[in-house]
């Protein structure tokens, strides 16, 4: 394999893992939100320890557990989003009309000059 497809396999590889990641944090994301906001909510359930509880953990736990996790996920995202540094340059500036005045003359008179 070569130089330059090794990278491509590697890159593959990196993307891959990271959206694994992000999917696995953003389903604990919401595992843990819909836990704290309907199971456990703040001054609700109380138990014999006086904290609530959900699966074995207290509220406490849970929001930490949720704080952290969302930290993750946002550095997997920042990740993510640096990876495709070049293709969201090259969007944005397709977007906001930020090419070249000669490759959109060529475009508009269709190619021929």
């Amino acid at each position: 394999m070569s130089g330059e497809a090794a990278r491509i396999v590697r890159r593959g590889t990196v993307l891959f893992w990271l959206a694994v990641l992000s999917g696995a944090l953003l389903a604990f994301e919401l595992l843990s939100g819909v836990l704290l906001w309907f199971v456990i909510p703040s001054g609700q359930g109380r138990g014999a320890s006086g904290s609530a509880t959900a699966l074995g953990f207290d509220r406490h736990l849970w929001l930490d557990l949720h704080d952290w996790a969302a930290l993750m996920l946002t550095a997997v995202v920042i990740a993510h989003i640096a990876m495709h540094w070049k293709w969201v340059v090259r969007q944005t500036r397709a977007y906001f009309g930020g090419r070249r005045p000669a490759a959109a003359s060529s475009r508009v008179s269709g190619g021929s000059a």
